[in-house]
């Protein structure tokens, strides 16, 4: 009898963790300034700064940055004024995205 019990408790604790460690491998988590836009099955969740559990087979996901974005911005031709003055230009823009879920939203949509 103490054999059976000592096996049923083996088998449960296995079970357990293994339970965990699946769980564990589909859970996402994102720091502070990185959003995990989770989408598919359930519609589309965002979440900023924490973690979701994400089915594979019926969900995907992507990051996002929050941080300050730069970008290179040098054209292919030349630019000509008003006046028809050939000028050549180079530029830097930056971009950084808002932290409120609309503003994510609306993010995720242009850039992934």
């Amino acid at each position: 009898m103490d054999i059976l019990l000592g096996a049923v408790v083996f088998v449960a604790v296995a079970v357990l963790l293994l339970m965990m460690w699946i769980v564990g491998n589909l859970f996402r988590r994102v720091g502070p300034n990185r959003a995990l836009i989770v989408y598919g099955w359930g519609g589309t969740h965002i979440v900023t700064g924490g973690g979701r559990v994400v089915w594979p087979l019926f969900q995907s996901f992507q990051e996002l940055s929050l941080e300050l974005m730069s970008f290179d911005v040098a054209p292919e031709q030349q630019l000509y004024t008003s006046q028809g003055v050939a000028v050549a230009v180079e530029a830097v823009s930056q971009i950084k995205v808002k932290s409120d879920p609309m503003s994510i939203r609306t993010a995720a949509e242009q850039f992934l």
